[in-house]
């Protein structure tokens, strides 16, 4: 069995993807599972961060970041040292993956 850090080293591929106006995405794939990592500017010289696994769920962080790159960068070395399946399917979010299992609270 590999380790954490041998694990999330190896396959990490990140693709260009839609840069709009405010906001500029890129999908990162990992172990046959594809997230998107999103910047977004959100007021002067302060970008949100947010990673979007395949459902939907969103991972966002708390603090602001002062350029797009520093973001980025920030939400693709957590992917790296965490682990895409971290970001990929949330079991908080189970009750999305079979609409006929009832919600829990």
């Amino acid at each position: 069995m590999a380790t954490a850090k041998e694990k999330t080293s190896v396959g990490l591929r990140a693709r260009a993807g839609a840069t709009e106006g405010n906001l500029i995405s890129k999908e990162v794939t990992q172990d046959g599972m594809t997230v998107r990592v999103e910047a977004e500017l959100a007021g002067a010289g302060a970008w949100v961060l947010r990673v979007i696994g395949r459902r939907g769920q969103v991972s966002q962080w708390t603090e602001f970041f002062a350029s797009s790159a520093e973001a980025l960068t920030t939400g693709l070395t957590a992917i790296r040292y965490e682990g895409i399946e971290d970001f990929y399917d949330d079991p908080v979010f189970r009750y999305l993956w079979n609409e006929k299992e009832p919600l829990q609270h």
